[in-house]
């Protein structure tokens, strides 16, 4: 049942980030949200993902700063998720 909830709220994760891809291109700025809010399921939902989240956070300064930003402004909920990909922590197994 775990295997399945994970496996759609990532399907539902991509499906997100290419509609915000998408709309990242319109002047109405929609599709930054949407990224934001996909990148966070994804997280939440899939280990890879935090492996990749780790790496870009390792290699890219201005990347982390980012995301370090979001962590705070994020929420509790947000906050909590987006810390599991700070760069001198390894995920749990």
């Amino acid at each position: 049942m775990i295997a399945v909830k994970a496996m759609v709220t990532t399907l539902v994760a991509i499906i997100l980030l290419l509609v915000g891809l998408a709309f990242s291109i319109t002047p109405i700025p929609l599709g930054l949200p949407l990224i934001l809010i996909a990148v966070i399921m994804l997280v939440a939902s899939n280990r890879y993902a935090v492996h990749m989240m780790i790496f870009g956070r390792r290699h890219i300064g201005l990347f982390d700063r980012w995301v370090g930003w979001l962590e705070v402004k994020g929420g509790q909920k947000f906050g909590r998720v987006l810390r599991k990909t700070r760069p001198g922590r390894m995920p749990r197994r």
